[in-house]
């Protein structure tokens, strides 16, 4: 082959490869566009079903309340061969439980009726009241446990003396499964709140005199209704003077309260039941800041506290003074309150996810 064909092939190989690596080149370019594309319709994709999630979350978002039907208390609690006059501890009253959608304002509402409670021969610590002039019936917590089950306790005023009794329903089906009465309890002490925690216990807050302090921490057996009181169990102490009540606790698993001491300003606290005092060996509670709605403070507590799945706080409250309770959200850095509407209800709570 002579120099002349020798330089024509190596012109042909030099331009074959010339375009071969400009099509390599494109074919990159294209495939880098192509993935961009794919990053960005992956990345779309990911925000609208987190978006999606976050919207249904929030339309899925049912809070539970409960409150007392508004008839006489003495029908209120006659059921069957049990009836006031004859045995109030061993019946309990009639219950209204309403649910509300969030997302919607869908509100729902059942009464479930007065039944007799299934430890009829426990033995309570009550004391005959000399004067007494009727009937007194309170709701006095509301919690729910994971499954759904709603657990309300209910505290009777009778001549007998007080009575808590404690109920479980079906938030599903809004049918009463069973009820107790609880025990253990000082005379005349009355719960004043109640709390099903993450580790299956349920904590209570009880005042030792029908209301009124000191108050004391305790854990109600969900089996038999029974109180042991928080000097046995290491709860935080509560100062003799100090109310405490609203137990709640956020997905995080730090618990709430409000509390109502001397100086009369309605203040938010966490308990910790983990570093115990060297002094008493009890946890502790811990004062946060004072609950205000349109940058005034409170000058009644609130009825109710309950965290959302989400971690929302809300509170149960009426600081307008207007006769109906209404829900608001409680800012966790400031303690201020927003509201959102009303609800009826006594007491409030969530599913725990």
């Amino acid at each position: 082959m002579d120099n002349c064909n020798k330089i024509a092939i190596l012109s042909l190989d030099s331009c074959f490869n010339a375009i071969k690596s400009e099509v390599l080149v494109m074919n990159l370019r294209i495939k880098r566009r192509r993935f961009g594309q794919i990053v960005i319709a992956s990345a779309t994709t990911t925000v609208i079903a987190s978006l999606a999630g976050k919207s249904m979350a929030q339309q899925t978002q049912q809070i539970y309340g409960i409150s007392l039907p508004s008839i006489n208390p003495a029908t209120n609690r006659t059921t069957g061969s049990v009836s006031l006059s004859s045995n109030v501890e061993n019946a309990v009253p009639a219950i209204v439980l309403k649910s509300l959608d969030l997302s919607t304002g869908k509100e729902s509402s059942n009464q479930l009726p007065a039944s007799p409670v299934e430890n009829v021969t426990t033995l309570l610590q009550s004391a005959t009241k000399a004067i007494f002039t009727d009937l007194g019936e309170q709701v006095k917590g509301l919690t729910a446990k994971s499954d759904g089950t709603l657990i309300s306790a209910t505290v009777t005023s009778s001549p007998q003396g007080d009575v808590n009794q404690l109920t479980f329903a079906n938030s599903k089906s809004s049918v009463l499964n069973r009820s107790l009465k609880a025990s253990g309890f000082q005379k005349n002490s009355i719960i004043e709140s109640l709390l099903f925690t993450k580790d299956n216990t349920l904590l209570t807050i009880v005042s030792l005199y029908s209301g009124t302090p000191p108050f004391d921490f305790g854990v109600i057996d969900t089996q038999t209704g029974i109180l042991t009181p928080g000097a046995q169990l290491g709860l935080p102490e509560i100062s003799p003077r100090d109310r405490l009540s609203n137990l709640a606790q956020s997905p995080d698993g730090k618990i709430y309260a409000t509390g109502l001491g001397g100086e009369g300003s309605v203040v938010l606290v966490q308990l910790d039941l983990v570093n115990k005092t060297t002094l008493t060996g009890r946890g502790k509670i811990i004062k946060l800041f004072p609950l205000s709605f349109n940058g005034k403070g409170l000058g009644n507590d609130v009825f109710s506290l309950a965290f959302s799945p989400s971690g929302q706080l809300f509170a149960l409250a009426d600081p307008q003074y207007q006769g109906t309770n209404s829900l608001y959200t409680v800012d966790l850095q400031s303690g201020n309150l927003t509201f959102v509407r009303q609800f009826a209800v006594a007491k409030i709570t969530f599913i725990p996810s």
